[in-house]
């Protein structure tokens, strides 16, 4: 289901169209958007188009060149509702907006939702109509209802693809007659190379327990979307002005490459070998760079150039690698000399003079040899001894030592999936080499970029301690990514993702029911009556007597209720969940 396009006119006057397939849709210069402007108004993360409350918003990210709609600013870090035919200005930039119901009134973002009933149970399993990039998230909703005249336990599984793709917050129901629930399904290929893309079927099955053989099975397909990443690594040959590359496709689709040399001031000439290639993903190619000076450079001098990998796709995205060439000490014939003959041979050629000297001393007496050798008349006689002079070698090259920086070596969240009112707490660790560089920490969440405040020291291994409770009040339910950055004292930014889910589990709650400030629900007044009878626990007293529960759609705290009054899946059980101790609920008043 797409939610509208924009349409970009290019330079050279080509239109360029972009179905919003997503509720989020990213705008940015930094390949990984989901529309990339490669051009330098415009920032790494600059905009983003969100699907929402049944409208089309455009939300600008804090950018320096601002974002603009019909010429009107959009307020740092604010949004605007578009509309069909607005023009929208990112930097030099101009995309036009199209919504694809004109005339028709606001967009709907409700799946397309299908029904089989072929035996005595319903099932609707949402419809999202939008492909999934790897490394991030696909939801479906699944919706069982029990039509069969007895209370059941039903099994769910899902398939069709690699297992570890999939996850089910709940694999085990059960249902009274004529009640329902909602199963979330999430569908996560992983970031990798070897996640190709493509179609990929789905199948949902759903059983009773007791009798395997009475089941439905319902298939929805899933498009997993091409990514672009590349590694390229350099080191320099034993010969000065050489240098060998490696190009990896981290990819999971044919890279195309071209490479080339920048220098600021053309004092080097590059040559590759090859210059254009192919590699497929996962696959690492090797380079041969010769570096030569375009004109007179001073022997020691160190030159700082770049080796930019350029990409052949539509993409066109440029990705340099700094290197340095440092001209030789004593000419280019002698580094030449010094390369060819290499270590072992210029350590016997060491041998040799040594003993030339020793013998041009003996031979002045100016030291004599012990024993036999030194004695008899032929000891006095001078003895002529005729050596070429050696051609002078280069001195090692002095190493560059770089400025100390900051390693992020691993980053990781404990437990990585957890079900919602069964952990207070959740652990974001990270490792750094070299600590006391790191100038500062910085965790977002990636779909909103929304920053988490961290207020952490440096020490080599950190650790951030977040209620699970905020996290899901901020980012809501599911599957997420997280992203710390850490930058060193050299300002260059090093970042590891890592994905954290928190899924809930449904609570139907008995009518009629109200929802109380206290836990002490036999008296005081009520503050609010339920929304929904569909409610999410986020943790019980000590006595089991009093549960507080949260609403699913605006995953928000609600207060606290009765435990008889609620009907919950056998799991997780009810010891399970987290002792909370009472407090006032924020998003709730005194009734009246």
């Amino acid at each position: 289901m797409a939610f509208g396009k924009l349409t970009i006119t290019t330079e050279n006057g080509e239109l360029e169209e972009y179905e919003l397939t997503r509720p989020t849709t990213s705008i940015g210069r930094q390949p990984g958007n989901d529309i990339v402007l490669p051009t330098s108004a415009v920032s790494r993360y600059h905009a983003q188009v969100d699907a929402a409350e049944g409208q089309v918003f455009l939300v600008d990210l804090g950018t320096v060149n601002g974002s603009f709609v019909n010429d009107q600013q959009v307020e740092a870090n604010g949004r605007v509702a578009l509309k069909d035919g607005d023009v929208v200005q990112l930097g030099d930039v101009r995309l036009v907006f199209s919504s694809p119901r004109r005339g028709t009134g606001p967009l709907s973002a409700h799946p397309i939702e299908h029904v089989v009933e072929n035996i005595p149970i319903r099932l609707v399993l949402d419809d999202p109509q939008q492909p999934v990039a790897p490394g991030s998230f696909l939801q479906f909703a699944l919706v069982i209802e029990n039509h069969s005249g007895v209370e059941r336990v039903f099994t769910v599984e899902a398939g069709g693809m690699d297992g570890d793709w999939i996850r089910i917050n709940r694999r085990e129901v059960r249902l009274a007659d004529d009640d329902q629930t909602e199963i979330l399904i999430s569908v996560r290929p992983p970031r990798s190379s070897a996640t190709r893309p493509g179609r990929y079927p789905l199948r949902v099955r759903v059983a009773y327990k007791d009798d395997p053989a009475k089941v439905v099975e319902l298939l929805r397909e899933v498009d997993v979307m091409v990514f672009a990443g590349m590694a390229m690594a350099m080191k320099a040959g034993r010969q000065p002005g050489n240098y060998h590359l490696a190009v990896q496709n981290q990819g999971n689709q044919l890279l195309e490459l071209e490479l080339s040399g920048y220098q600021a001031d053309k004092l080097l000439g590059f040559s590759f070998t090859p210059p254009q290639f192919t590699i497929d993903s996962g696959q690492t190619q090797q380079i041969l760079l010769r570096v030569t000076p375009n004109g007179s450079i001073p022997p020691g001098e160190r030159v700082s150039f770049a080796a930019v990998a350029h990409s052949r796709d539509v993409a066109h995205y440029t990705a340099p690698l700094l290197g340095y060439y440092r001209e030789p000490r004593g000419g280019r014939s002698a580094g030449w000399l010094a390369g060819l003959l290499g270590l072992p041979v210029l350590v016997v050629l060491g041998l040799l003079v040594v003993a030339l000297i020793l013998v041009g001393l003996v031979a002045g007496d100016v030291v004599r040899l012990p024993g036999a050798l030194s004695e008899g008349p032929e000891a006095a006689q001078p003895i002529a001894v005729s050596a070429t002079p050696l051609p002078p070698t280069s001195p090692p090259l002095p190493t560059a030592i770089p400025t100390p920086v900051v390693n992020l070596t691993s980053f990781g969240a404990t437990p990585a999936q957890l079900t919602f009112g069964t952990a207070e707490q959740v652990e974001f660790t990270w490792v750094v080499d070299m600590p006391g560089n790191v100038k500062s920490y910085q965790l977002r969440e990636n779909v909103t970029r929304t920053l988490v405040p961290l207020s952490v020291s440096a020490p080599s291994v950190a650790r951030f301690d977040i209620d699970a409770a905020d996290l899901v009040d901020t980012f809501g339910w599911g599957s997420h990514d997280y992203t710390l950055t850490v930058t060193g004292v050299d300002d260059v930014p090093r970042s590891a993702t890592a994905s954290l889910e928190i899924d809930p589990v449904l609570c139907t709650l008995q009518t009629p029911a109200e929802i109380h400030l206290a836990p002490d629900t036999s008296s005081g007044p009520a503050i609010a009556t339920p929304p929904s009878h569909q409610v999410v626990i986020a943790g019980r007293t000590a006595d089991k007597t009093a549960v507080q529960v949260w609403d699913l759609g605006t995953h928000k705290k609600l207060g606290w209720v009765n435990a008889a009054d609620l009907s919950c899946p056998v799991t997780p059980e009810f010891s399970d969940y987290i002792v909370l101790t009472p407090g006032p609920s924020p998003t709730n008043t005194p009734a009246g």
